[in-house]
């Protein structure tokens, strides 16, 4: 840990805290998405992501790399029907006006 943090840096009690088995299996499976997005394969992150949100579909963050790989594979309807579907059935979250940004954006380019 010093050698991540400094010298100065000490364990904290949140460093010892449970972790949920949610938490667990969406950071296995980012360990496969990682390793995927390095090789390339794109269409393999987004198959490890469908899973990632089927495992915490409340967490924005894989919504939103879900609709920028969609994007990027060049699958432009499914990452604005990947945005809605989120933005229609989260509740208000710190990133929504980004997202909505960025739906407002997508849908440009396909008029």
């Amino acid at each position: 840990m010093k050698d991540l943090h400094g010298e100065d840096a000490e364990l904290e009690a949140a460093h010892h805290a449970p972790v949920g088995n949610r938490d667990i299996l969406v950071r296995l499976q980012n360990n496969l998405k990682g390793r995927a997005v390095n090789a390339g394969d794109l269409p393999r992150a987004i198959d490890v992501l469908e899973t990632m949100v089927r495992i915490a579909p409340q967490r924005p963050e894989l919504w939103w790399e879900k609709t920028l790989l969609h994007y990027q594979v060049g699958s432009v309807k499914t990452a604005i029907a990947t945005l809605e579907a989120f933005l229609d059935a989260a509740a208000p979250n710190a990133r929504q006006p980004q997202m909505e940004d960025l739906l407002r954006q997508l849908r440009g380019t396909m008029n």
